[in-house]
């Protein structure tokens, strides 16, 4: 089989952090890149993709207003309000 070549660009730390591990598991660039994308293709692979119903799409829209308008608790406040509604 016939291989393509990929160019790709790194910011400095996560070169020298993909050397590092490279150089410690005695590895060619191309199979550690190799391996992150099957790594990565596969882990996507098991995460399904849900499209929300048009209701929960409607209440996503509303919870977001309301948080853009700070009508909400935070997850301490209800956790505080619950604690004090079985005194």
């Amino acid at each position: 089989m016939a291989h393509k070549k990929l160019s790709i660009s790194l910011p400095p730390d996560l070169y020298e952090q993909a050397e590092a591990v490279r150089k410690a598991e005695h590895r060619t660039r191309s199979e550690l890149v190799r391996e992150a994308l099957r790594s990565y293709i596969e882990r996507s692979r098991r995460i399904p993709v849900v499209e929300p119903t048009s209701q929960e799409a409607r209440m996503f829209k509303d919870g977001w207003k309301a948080y853009k308008a700070n009508e909400y608790v935070t997850l301490e406040e209800l956790h505080n309000e619950m604690a004090g509604s079985h005194k």
